[in-house]
């Protein structure tokens, strides 16, 4: 490696370490969602699965409470986001307590139950009856198996550390009937 390049390596792990990916329930109560760090998210494209990622739109930074949709853990659990929806990560990273219940953000049949070692680690994926898709990664324990019908009042599992992760989180994915993965806050909120 030369020295040029090691500088520039420096200095992009410098910015990655330093970026403000960690805040809190409070940080965001009421900021306008406009993605990471207010980048344009326009239609990338996963090479291997056809999925877009859909850029925000101006009508999208204030949403009516009417379509908001449940939160996936109680507040009590609720410790803050670790790494927001962006271009390289297709979902919001939400930091909870270990063992914590999750709930799905809204009504639907749970299409895949999945125990992997690596990557989203245990996982759900439940379709939703207005077309669209959120996908519940890290979990420690499923209480759903495929085809049940679930609801926001039931919990689906439980927080955990399976796959690829760092530290007790949900690797929570919305994506719309089109298969573009949408930011979970222009929909959901951190409970108040």
């Amino acid at each position: 490696m030369t020295h040029k390049t090691y500088i520039v390596f420096l200095f992009a792990v410098a910015v990655l370490f330093f970026s403000p990916a960690r805040v809190s329930a409070s940080d965001i109560k009421d900021q306008p969602v406009v993605g990471n760090s207010g980048m344009v998210l326009a239609s990338e494209t996963k090479k291997d699965e056809g999925i877009q990622i859909a850029a925000p739109k101006k009508e999208e930074q204030s949403i009516p409470s009417e379509s908001l949709q449940r939160f996936p853990i109680e507040k009590q659990d609720f410790l803050g986001i670790s790494q927001h929806f962006g271009v390289g990560h297709a979902g919001l990273d939400i930091r909870g307590k270990l063992y914590s219940q999750i709930f799905p953000i809204k009504n639907g049949k749970v299409l895949e139950v999945k125990f992997e070692k690596f990557g989203y680690g245990h996982h759900v994926l439940i379709q939703h009856e207005d077309g669209s898709k959120s996908l519940y990664a890290h979990m420690n324990e499923i209480f759903v198996k495929p085809g049940e019908e679930v609801s926001t009042v039931r919990p689906i599992g439980t927080l955990g550390l399976t796959g690829r992760t760092t530290g007790p989180h949900l690797h929570l994915e919305i994506m719309d009937g089109n298969k573009r993965l949408l930011n979970p806050l222009a929909m959901i909120k951190p409970t108040e």
